[in-house]
């Protein structure tokens, strides 16, 4: 997995091995000027959820100059998941963008109230399992947070 995200700054030159971005505390690889003064670009890896950006050029930090000044992952998304036919029974959830921390996601099944349990992740960011809450019966809806 890979991502291109993109900043913006009004100050940074057409140079690009005097500027450092760091998203979330990790540098970004292959920063490439778009724009002289504007944009530029940068490779991240796969992840979840919201993290600050700093921009530095030529050892001085910097804060972007659009309002922009994190960076956000796509939400999550569900694209099949198996019925719940009965409380405590298995669900397998597939899609994209869950991350890699079973921890940091919540499923709700069926009703706001319906929270599932035992969040396992199968392959990172596309499949999830979890055991249906009790009460659930047939389900035909889940929200996933990260």
């Amino acid at each position: 997995f890979g991502l291109s995200s993109t900043s913006s700054s009004s100050s940074s030159s057409s140079s690009s091995p005097i500027i450092s971005i760091l998203i979330g505390g990790i540098s970004c690889r292959n920063v490439t000027i778009l724009t002289p003064h504007v944009a530029l670009t940068c490779v991240y890896g796969a992840g979840s959820g919201t993290r600050p950006i700093s921009l530095t050029v030529a050892s001085s930090p910097l804060s972007p100059s659009s309002p922009v000044s994190s960076f956000s992952y796509s939400p999550p998304n569900i694209v099949t998941a198996t019925r719940s036919t009965t409380s405590g029974s298995l669900i397998t959830i597939s899609g994209y963008n869950f991350g890699t921390n079973s921890s940091s996601i919540g499923i709700v099944v069926g009703s706001l109230s319906g929270l599932c349990s035992n969040v396992s992740i199968i392959t990172h960011h596309t499949v999830i399992t979890c055991l249906a809450p009790p009460g659930s019966g047939i389900v035909n809806n889940a929200v996933i947070t990260v």
